[in-house]
């Protein structure tokens, strides 16, 4: 593609979506029909929800990626032009009327990867996940698929998972956005060196299915109900099935993605270490955080001791 009509990725989201369609539409319908057809393309799935004015950008960004990608995007229950504009941007395009949470949206998308493995005969299979208001940079899907078919030639039988990094940019708070960006940062790196668990973000990780299918049917089994957080629910999912799961901290896959979770830098400061703290937009609209658990304390009566003369 040449280039972009705001060249920096992180400005995408200043175009006019309309000039967007107008100027790329062809190119990336062309580009993503192409990569389809190959047979080679990892599968982006992309849950969505009244993003018309998101889901341009984010496509465009995709279509400028070093490594050929298939998006999905999974229209839930929205009221606006997000699977129209999906469509004419030339991405795979499914749509969920029945109101469910995210989980079902990502569900959906998992089975249209696994049907398209199946007609291309892939052996590694490798399925990527962001959001519809994140960017990707160029070498993003090729940095995270490449650290998934690794893991998976040294075992095929229990897959992979990755969850990669991002900057908060474009929210309704520069200074919040910098909060997030450099506390998220922070823990990327202290959890790296302690060995601990990486930071889980919804917006930009991957899985390596194994050869039995376990994890498609263990995600599968998940009711979409009972989810408050959808990417928390994953990772501790695939922990309990022994699936190994790994960081990744190279800065060239790291995405640009929209801050909603504090629209001030002092919400920011107040809900940094608050119990349940709650998701993105998305998870707002269909979900509520539950409460966190009080801590009980037990409390011991010292025996009384006869008196003694």
């Amino acid at each position: 593609m040449s280039q972009p009509i705001v060249r920096p990725l992180w400005q995408l989201h200043r175009a006019d979506p309309e000039k967007l369609m107008q100027t790329y539409a062809a190119r990336t319908r062309k580009r993503f029909d192409k990569w389809r057809r190959s047979g080679r393309a990892v599968p982006v799935i992309i849950p969505s929800r009244n993003e018309e004015h998101d889901i341009v950008a984010c496509l465009v960004a995709l279509a400028r990626s070093s490594r050929p990608v298939l998006p999905i995007v999974v229209v839930n229950c929205s009221d606006d032009r997000t699977f129209e504009r999906a469509e004419r941007m030339g991405a795979m395009v499914t749509e969920i009327k029945s109101g469910v949470r995210k989980m079902g949206a990502t569900q959906r998308g998992i089975k249209l990867a696994t049907e398209y493995f199946e007609s291309t005969n892939t052996t590694r299979r490798v399925i990527l996940f962001t959001d519809a208001d994140t960017l990707v940079p160029r070498r993003w899907a090729s940095i995270l698929s490449r650290r998934l078919r690794r893991a998976l030639d040294r075992d095929p039988l229990h897959g992979a998972a990755v969850f990669g990094s991002s900057v908060f940019l474009h929210g309704p708070s520069r200074l919040a956005d910098f909060g997030q960006s450099a506390h998220g940062f922070y823990l990327d790196i202290w959890q790296a060196i302690r060995r601990g668990t990486p930071l889980v973000r919804g917006h930009t990780y991957g899985l390596g299915l194994d050869l039995n299918d376990v994890i498609v049917k263990t995600l599968d089994r998940l009711d979409p109900e009972t989810m408050y957080r959808d990417d928390v629910m994953i990772y501790d999912t695939l922990k309990r099935t022994g699936v190994p799961i790994f960081r990744c901290l190279n800065p060239k896959a790291v995405v640009v993605t929209r801050g909603d979770r504090a629209h001030s830098f002092k919400e920011f400061m107040e809900n940094l270490y608050k119990p349940g703290y709650e998701g993105s937009t998305y998870d707002k609209q269909y979900t509520i955080c539950p409460p966190a658990a009080k801590k009980t304390t037990r409390k011991f009566s010292r025996p009384v001791r006869p008196a003694t003369k």
